[in-house]
């Protein structure tokens, strides 16, 4: 008996314990690490799409987007054919477990595989691709709404819908875009109370300004007046010139946990158990991410908060949950005790003690879920004019990430995998042309890297926390803009620049004495 109950432990564990290395290796900012441990599970046939979900996200991560889009694809042929759920299946979902169940996602993890593949399709300079994603999506959601009984906290996606908006209008689709703009306004102020996402600035303008490009004079006015605009970018200037649309996949999704229960029921002898799934919030700092190019500037607005969709699903779907575990206890404890049988021979005993162990190892909350989507979602679309720009991201942390240890390198680092300009030898085929001469990025950042590194007495691959990297740059300002400054850029914006980061984040006083030269000029 204990060799056997080891081996159903082993068969039962829940999904969220054979993934620790893989997230592990996510905290630590490490997707190629991931993405190997994650190969290595051999998942059945019922978490196959499961397995899909989240090798394309880290495939994605890693900057491999034909491999991801591949992956995800995979997964959502299959989820296409699996949504009919056998009656075999049921019936083992309440005889064994959940987990037992083919997993096909969440109504908004499977939207998601949509949206993951139109930013792959994207990114990929597909837009036809995307089109087709976002057909679905419509699709999908459709059918969802048609579904719905009650209140039901994923009634809409408005990020889905805002997506599908950005890619009706890079393809000219005036009165499609619009459509799908408004849906995504009616879904944000629908779902502002329950998911905490307020209404993007970007679709605040996406909104007048197609409703202008449309004649729609009424409705735009209606938009103006509501939001407090009074000028924004005409579709005509977006199309004479062009634009970049940022998206920032923070932090990592919530994780299901098992939170269980045995007890020992005084009148049979027998154990009870009841085993149900709870999300496991995880840290996630980011808070706002500002993108730059000359002159102009734009910061990125929250769209959407997988966090709070996840959890405030699984609550909506605990009661059934619950429902089916405690059916399940019964149905098992009621096979231990026909199993004992009325004249509770030695081997009826035995065997009703073996159903009875093999009852409880079984009983296993589904904590299946799509682990690797990110937390919060977040979006600028930047309008420039033609020609080449100088486009920086900063990122803007809240104040307890500053205690993250972080390793510092020369060379390409985990912010760089996801670049398409990143070679597989890790040099980068991007070329400053405003550089003279033109160089590749590499070419000069490394040697800046190093020098920066040198200046602050810290040693290539040296692990710090960011607060300590920080306060070394703090103890040399003035004086490491001499060594930090790029080509074209006055010393003293640089240092501006630096000061104004330094004040902000708590680090500096503020006030006539930050910018104070601390040495010899």
């Amino acid at each position: 008996m204990p060799c056997a109950a080891a081996a159903c432990l082993a068969a039962c564990a829940t999904f969220s314990d054979t993934i620790q290395s893989t997230e592990r290796s996510l905290a630590r900012q490490q997707p190629g690490v991931a993405l190997t441990e994650y190969e290595q599970l051999k998942p059945s046939y019922s978490d196959r799409v499961l397995y899909l979900m989240n090798k394309g996200m880290l495939l994605r991560m890693a900057g491999n987007y034909d491999e991801s889009t591949r992956s995800l694809e995979e997964a959502k042929g299959l989820i296409q054919g699996l949504r009919a759920l056998s009656v075999r299946e049921q019936a083992l979902s309440v005889a064994v477990n959940d987990a037992t169940r083919s997993f096909i996602g969440e109504d908004f993890e499977q939207v998601m595989v949509n949206n993951y593949l139109a930013l792959n399709y994207l990114e990929q300079g597909r837009l036809d691709d995307a089109r087709v994603e976002a057909l679905q999506v419509d699709v999908l959601l459709r059918e969802k709404q048609q579904r719905i009984r009650g209140d039901d906290p994923y009634a809409e996606d408005a990020f889905a819908r805002y997506l599908t908006g950005i890619v009706y209008e890079d393809e000219g689709e005036w009165s499609d875009a619009m459509i799908a703009y408004r849906k995504a306004y009616e879904a944000y102020k629908k779902q502002l109370p329950s998911l905490g996402v307020a209404m993007p600035e970007t679709l605040k303008h996406d909104l007048i300004r197609l409703a202008d490009r449309m004649g729609l004079t009424g409705e735009a006015a209606r938009y103006r007046k509501e939001f407090g605009i009074k000028e924004t970018p005409s579709e005509e200037d977006l199309l004479e010139g062009g634009e970049i649309i940022l998206t920032v996949h923070a932090g990592l999704a919530p994780i299901k946990r098992e939170r269980a229960a045995t007890v020992l029921n005084p009148a049979t002898g027998r154990l009870l158990r009841i085993a149900l799934p709870q999300y496991q919030v995880r840290a996630q700092p980011f808070e706002y991410a500002r993108l730059s190019a000359e002159s102009e500037s734009a910061r990125t607005s929250q769209v959407e908060n997988i966090d709070a969709i996840a959890v405030k699903t699984l609550e909506s779907e605990m009661p059934l949950i619950t429902a089916r575990a405690i059916a399940r206890m019964a149905v098992k404890d009621t096979a231990a005790r026909a199993a004992g049988g009325d004249n509770r021979s030695s081997a009826q005993s035995v065997a009703e003690l073996a159903i009875n162990l093999a009852a409880v190892l079984t009983e296993r909350a589904d904590t299946r879920s799509w682990f690797t989507l990110p937390g919060n979602i977040y979006l600028a679309r930047l309008p420039l004019p033609p020609g080449e720009h100088n486009v920086r991201t900063l990122a803007r942390m809240m104040g307890r990430s500053l205690e993250i240890e972080a390793r510092f390198v020369v060379g390409p680092d985990f912010i760089c995998a996801p670049c398409s300009h990143l070679r597989p030898d890790g040099s980068c085929d991007r070329i400053l042309e405003h550089h003279d001469p033109p160089e590749p990025m590499d070419h000069y950042n490394n040697p800046l890297d190093r020098r920066v590194l040198s200046y602050l007495g810290i040693a290539p691959g040296t692990a710090m926390t960011i607060r300590a990297f920080l306060e070394a740059v703090n103890e040399r300002v003035p004086g490491i803009e001499d060594v930090c400054t790029h080509p074209g850029q006055q010393r003293s914006a640089r240092l501006a620049g630096l000061i104004r980061g330094l004040v902000a984040l708590g680090l500096r006083p503020p006030g006539p004495r930050a910018d104070a030269r601390s040495g010899p000029s």
